[in-house]
């Protein structure tokens, strides 16, 4: 027996998920706009210093990452009614991900991603739908109340 998934909604999500990583992946390591944006955000300073325009690879990255998630936004919504919050709440979950996360690791994001998916599908079922959200803001509280960098952030020190 086989199992025959024709629900529309996954493979327009998975085709947008996989479109996004790879377009960008491909960019940040294949390009000299890639080591532009890379060097940038590294060291702007001394990016700066050597003679790239920050401030135009600030806007290059902006336009960039924008039309890879108009792209995938126009994947996802093609299945569902287009209204003016429309990605709301993935947004929020979005930025919630990375703040748990740590900004600036790939894995651990993936990683966040999952885990606070099975967090709230798992309070969903348990305690019922309206839990699901708000014990996911919990667990950001709890997690940065100890690792204010957080979970697989590290802590940067300055020396002056």
């Amino acid at each position: 027996s086989f199992l025959l998934i024709i629900n529309s909604d996954f493979w327009s999500a998975s085709a947008s998920i996989c479109f996004a990583v790879d377009l960008a992946s491909l960019i940040m390591s294949k390009t000299k706009l890639g080591q532009v944006i890379r060097a940038v955000s590294q060291q702007p300073t001394a990016s700066k210093l050597m003679g790239i325009n920050v401030q135009k690879s600030f806007a290059t990255a902006l336009m960039l990452y924008g039309s890879i998630a108009a792209i995938s936004g126009v994947l996802v919504t093609g299945t569902s009614q287009i209204f003016p919050s429309v990605g709301y709440d993935s947004t929020v979950k979005a930025l919630v991900i990375l703040i748990v996360a740590g900004l600036g690791n790939l894995r651990a994001g993936i990683f966040m991603a999952f885990a606070l998916g099975f967090l709230e599908m798992g309070v969903n079922y348990v305690l019922g739908a309206r839990y699901g959200f708000p014990s996911m803001l919990a667990f950001v509280i709890i997690v940065l109340l100890f690792k204010p960098n957080g979970f697989f952030g590290k802590e940067q020190i300055t020396k002056v």
